[in-house]
Formats: C-alpha cells, sequence, structure tokens
C-alpha cells in the first residue's frame, strides 16, 4: 500500500524513460559489520549490464529464466501478495516476488499510464540503442551530398546495422527509409525515418486442460 501511495503521490511520473521498482535489500556491509538497507538499484547496476553482455538489451533481465538476485542479500523488506501484485502492476510499479522454487525480479514496467509497447522497459532499451546505432551510422555521412546515390547508401548502411534485431528475436520487423524533400534540401538536412515491430512479451501463460472420453 506504501508504495502505491508514494507512486500516486511522489513518484506520480509518466514517462516510458522512467521505471519504478519497490522493495529494498538488506545486505551485510564487511566494513561496518552490520546490515545495511539499499534499494534494488544496488542489485540492478551490477546486474544490467552482465544482461545486456550476456543476453542483449532486447531481453528482459526479469521473470523466472533471467531475473534473479544477482547480490547477496540478508532479507528482503517485503514480498506481495496476488492482490498487492495486481495493484503495482496497474500502477506500474515493478516489484520482486517469491515463490517456493525462486526469487526474482517480476515485472519490468516503465511508468508510462498508457499501455503500449513502450510500456516494457526491453523493448524502450531496444528502442534507444537502435536510435543510437542509426545516429552512429548518420554522424559519418555528414557533408556529404544529398542525392539519391548517398541517401539510398544511408538508408543501407543503418538497416544493416540495426538488422539483427530481427535475427535475435527483438523485433518481427524493420524498415528504414531516408529522403529529403525541396524544403529539406535548403535547410541542408535529409530525415531518416525508421519503422520497427517489437515482438510481443510473454508475461501470462494460460493453461486449458480438456479431458476426453
Amino acid at each position: 500500500e506504501a508504495a502505491v501511495a508514494l507512486r500516486d503521490d511522489k513518484l506520480a511520473i509518466d514517462s516510458y524513460l522512467v521505471s519504478i521498482f519497490a522493495q529494498d535489500f538488506e545486505v551485510y556491509d564487511e566494513f561496518s559489520k552490520t546490515n545495511q538497507r539499499v534499494t534494488t538499484t544496488y542489485d540492478l547496476a551490477g546486474k544490467i549490464p552482465v544482461h545486456d553482455a550476456t543476453y542483449g538489451v532486447h531481453r528482459p533481465f526479469v521473470g523466472p529464466r533471467r531475473g534473479g538476485i544477482d547480490v547477496a542479500f540478508e532479507n528482503i523488506s517485503w514480498y506481495p501478495t496476488d492482490a498487492q501484485k495486481t495493484k503495482l502492476y496497474k500502477r506500474q510499479v515493478n516489484y520482486i516476488e517469491k515463490s517456493p522454487r525462486r526469487i526474482n525480479y517480476a515485472t519490468q514496467l516503465t511508468s508510462q499510464t498508457a499501455t503500449s509497447k513502450l510500456s516494457d522497459l526491453s523493448i524502450v532499451r531496444m528502442v534507444l540503442a537502435i536510435r543510437r546505432i542509426s545516429e552512429e551510422v548518420a554522424d559519418d555521412f555528414r557533408m556529404e551530398f544529398i542525392d539519391s546515390a548517398t541517401m539510398g547508401d544511408l538508408q543501407r548502411q543503418v538497416y544493416d546495422n540495426i538488422s539483427f534485431y530481427i535475427t535475435n528475436g527483438g523485433c518481427e520487423s524493420i524498415s528504414v527509409d531516408v529522403s529529403a524533400n525541396a524544403y529539406d534540401k535548403t535547410q541542408k538536412r535529409c530525415k531518416v525515418a525508421i519503422s520497427l515491430v517489437p515482438t510481443s512479451i510473454m508475461e501470462r501463460i494460460l493453461i486449458d486442460i480438456s479431458v476426453n472420453k
């Protein structure tokens, strides 16, 4: 309840660039010989770079397979009940869950209040990575001619450098278009339009068993 209240008050953020994680860890500090209270970012700061290097930014770092807690901890402040999980999810607050089999980060929502593909943190991180790659490729074309051959080359190179997000499963499709109309040419610029369809994330699995005669 306190996490939801804090979300509605001081953390009333509506942005796909921000994610909110609840709960705290107690970790043992070898220098003070005491347990210290830290937020989940204490663990995520080390977990995410290792995850990215191993699996890529396009895959969620949460869930049963990849969402385990990496830092050694003595305790976690609280675990949500099923009813609390629903409340947290509806308010875009991510949480750690505990089951008889494991303890793991359960959700990866952004703080965006409207539901869309940008509600998933892994998709947002992939989109931002695609933007960075595209900007690096495009930067090499500055001070070149605005003509069909150059724009075609730019289009091919941008696509070639980001299309691996199709082969690694992050996107169902990606298309790139480079153009410059008469006004763009007077402004000495061209436009790179990237359209992509991210692969949906499986959050729930419904099992139906039929017993036939």
